[in-house]
């Protein structure tokens, strides 16, 4: 053998981390844990919410509460502890961990306005969108994608373009986003090779009515800047996720590190008690 014990794929991870954001308009960001089955998946909460204003101690739900944990709150930046006496608030991003079909159930209590139609729009025909853009299909998305330059427009237009849309022109272009159908899309997915340009046209997609934004960025300054822009939902890098999958390998009997927040200067530990 070459003495390799693992492969890391950050686009792969990357990718997986958007197909999870899209699954559901509450969904932020989701942390697949080493018990099978497990995960630990930051819910945003809708301000029509019925839980706002309730507190973890008097939560309208207990049998749910019962089979999961809420280790932490990302509130206006901030990370807090929850605690018993803790009052949710609108905009908090919660990270409940327990089961997935638990964790699952509390989405529509968190987002009860959710609505899963209309298409997806991704920014950029690059390397990425056509490994994302097959998921997207295959889970029965309509997608869009916008992309100004001839030569990856046609290399995507040969390998998908009888799976997908192709609409030519600059995502940082209002116009160009409006003819695409950024007004009411489901979500808005920015991949572009610039993350400055990531950066503007999420917030165009987000300003011409997109209902959920992702912003995927390489340069490592961004992983902060990003989670305080109000009008980007999801942001994500395939640094952080090649980070992330390294943790994972990094393990004792006792303590494992899983990952590194997309949303904040935090990580998550699992202990073997």
């Amino acid at each position: 053998g070459l003495g390799i014990d693992h492969i890391i794929f950050p686009d792969a991870e990357c990718i997986a981390q958007i197909c999870d954001a899209l699954e559901h308009q509450a969904v932020v960001e989701r942390i697949v844990l080493s018990y099978p089955g497990a995960e630990c998946t930051a819910l945003r909460l809708s301000p029509e919410s019925s839980l706002v204003g309730s507190s973890l101690h008097d939560f309208p739900d207990p049998e749910v509460l019962a089979r999961t944990r809420f280790p932490a709150i990302v509130r206006q930046r901030r990370l807090v502890m929850p605690r018993g006496g803790t009052v949710l608030q609108a905009g908090d991003e919660v990270y409940i961990a327990g089961e997935h079909h638990a964790v699952a159930a509390l989405r529509d209590r968190f987002w009860p306005d959710h609505d899963a139609s209309g298409p997806v729009l991704v920014a950029g025909a690059n390397r990425l969108t056509r490994q994302l853009v097959p998921r997207l299909c295959d889970s029965g998305l309509s997608v869009r994608v916008i992309e100004a330059s001839e030569e990856p427009a046609t290399l995507f237009l040969d390998e998908l373009g009888r799976r997908a849309m192709l609409i030519r022109g600059a995502a940082t272009d209002s116009d160009v986003l409006e003819e695409a159908g950024v007004n009411g899309c489901r979500a808005f997915i920015s991949m572009l090779d610039d993350d400055e340009d990531n950066i503007l046209c999420s917030l165009l997609a987000k300003q011409q009515g997109a209902r959920k934004v992702i912003t995927v960025t390489n340069k490592a300054e961004y992983v902060d800047i990003v989670p305080a822009m109000g009008a980007i939902d999801c942001g994500f890098s395939p640094r952080l996720a090649a980070v992330n999958s390294v943790l994972k390998t990094v393990t004792t009997d006792e303590v494992r590190v899983q990952a590194v927040l997309n949303r904040a200067r935090a990580h998550i530990y699992e202990f073997r008690v």
